[in-house]
């Protein structure tokens, strides 16, 4: 399917290729354009031999990103929580804009031009979704407590390595392969007593949500 290809292409978009930067300038026009071209040449690289014919598509897409970026920015979030419900629902329209896109291709595209599905895709989606992208959305959403960001940010690689250990358990449903993986990243990870639970417990959601989600997509 072409939405997976698109999906990771968003992700890789909006999170691995966004540095910080570009985050502190997207006010200004240039930056948020920059954004958006960053995204297409994405999706021009994985959509595959047939890119040129949709194109327009593409680049429709990412003209609702620049629209729905913009209007997020204008919005008012003073207030914690707002601004991050209004990162989530930006990233829920995001994808529901992908997958609109991707039902259009599919059905307009002819015969044999789309790239054939592979189950590569899907893993990398969640491979991606447990480690980078929930580095990112965890960063953002503890902002406002100092301790919990500065401790987050020392330990993210190897909260991150403890992740993808995780979603290889639950992917696998071996148990030692899990058990492992707690272990080897309570060996990496040693944050304060008062977050160690909460960033496991963190950890472990967070890596099932992705295994479930290469389970069901697969």
């Amino acid at each position: 399917m072409v939405f997976y290809r698109l999906l990771l292409a968003h992700l890789l978009g909006d999170f691995v290729f966004q540095l910080d930067w570009m985050v502190a300038r997207k006010r200004q026009v240039w930056a948020a354009g920059l954004h958006v071209l960053v995204h297409l040449a994405t999706m021009l690289v994985l959509v595959g031999p047939g890119r040129w014919v949709v194109l327009p598509q593409l680049v429709l897409l990412i003209i609702f990103h620049f629209a729905l970026d913009k209007v997020k920015i204008s919005l008012p979030t003073r207030r914690r929580r707002l601004s991050v419900l209004l990162f989530f629902i930006d990233q829920a329209v995001h994808v529901l804009s992908i997958w609109f896109v991707a039902q259009w291709i599919e059905g307009a595209a002819p015969a044999g031009l789309l790239p054939a599905s592979s189950p590569l895709i899907v893993y990398l989606i969640g491979l991606l979704l447990v480690t980078y992208v929930w580095f990112i959305t965890e960063r953002f959403v503890v902002a406002r407590d100092p301790q919990w960001l500065e401790e987050m940010r020392r330990q993210a690689l190897g909260r991150m390595l403890l992740r993808s250990v995780l979603f290889l358990g639950w992917l696998a449903l071996g148990q030692v392969t899990f058990n492992g993986g707690v272990i080897a990243g309570m060996l990496f990870v040693r944050l304060p007593r008062s977050y160690r639970r909460e960033s496991l417990l963190i950890d472990l959601a967070v890596s099932l949500a992705g295994a479930l989600f290469v389970l069901l997509a697969s």
